[in-house]
């Protein structure tokens, strides 16, 4: 049997972040359960503080299939390149290389728009792709 799993990302400002990658993926927010008007209502609820509350975001896929991601706040910036890092699927399969790179560049500047910043592109024309930052600047690539 498969398990299933959620990503965590380290970050400075949860709500933030979580707000372009939302954007990004077409993801929503972790909603409020039944009887809340709101999700700091519900967490209010159990005790939480505002600070606990603030430190932690979600983005979560509409249809329940792909995967959460939950951002958590850090004290420590960060420094290196990412071990870990996500494709994002915005070609076509079986695409030739003009659609390819169109639907590439057209992604790429979405990104932009909302807060990444562009690193680099693939020079392979069996493997394209865009290398891209996100706010705090977590590389992720558009494949």
């Amino acid at each position: 049997m498969a398990l299933q799993y959620l990503v965590t990302i380290d970050c400075a400002r949860p709500e933030a972040l979580a707000s372009f990658w939302r954007s990004l993926l077409g993801y929503a927010d972790k909603g409020a359960p039944d009887g809340f008007e709101s999700r700091g209502e519900y967490l209010r609820s159990l005790g939480l503080t505002q600070e606990e509350i603030d430190s932690g975001a979600h983005a979560v896929d509409p249809d329940g299939i792909l995967p959460r991601i939950y951002f958590q706040q850090v004290p420590e910036e960060k420094v290196v390149k990412n071990r870990v890092h996500l494709d994002i699927v915005v070609v076509p399969d079986g695409a030739d290389e003009a659609t390819t790179w169109a639907a590439l560049r057209s992604a790429a500047q979405r990104a932009i728009d909302i807060g990444a910043t562009h690193l680099n592109d693939s020079d392979d024309p069996e493997d394209p792709f865009v290398v891209l930052a996100d706010p705090e600047g977590n590389e992720f690539c558009l494949v």
